[in-house]
């Protein structure tokens, strides 16, 4: 993440990202792809190496609104169409 994004821990496994200068959908897709593909790097544990996925849910401001409340709702109801697509998936709220 850049300087000027915040990156907030919701609950459990559920992170909230604020990026600043994202233009439209492709733009979005590109900072969800960098995401994920930064979280999928094995990791190396102990003896064993882990990876991660990531299911990313994405509202735009002022696309999708301007109240921070509901941008969140409509991300995280992105994010779990996002889980229920499968693994390493990226969904952008309507």
């Amino acid at each position: 993440m850049r300087v000027s994004d915040t990156v907030s821990r919701l609950a459990g496994d559920e992170f909230a990202l604020i990026v600043y200068d994202v233009h439209g959908l492709a733009d979005s897709e590109t900072v969800a792809h960098k995401i994920a593909s930064a979280l999928s790097r094995p990791l190396q544990v102990l003896e064993g190496r882990v990876s991660i996925t990531a299911s990313v849910g994405a509202s735009l401001s002022p696309d999708h609104g301007l109240e921070p409340d509901f941008l969140l709702r409509k991300a995280d109801q992105a994010m779990y169409a996002a889980k229920n697509a499968g693994k390493n998936k990226y969904v952008l709220t309507e």
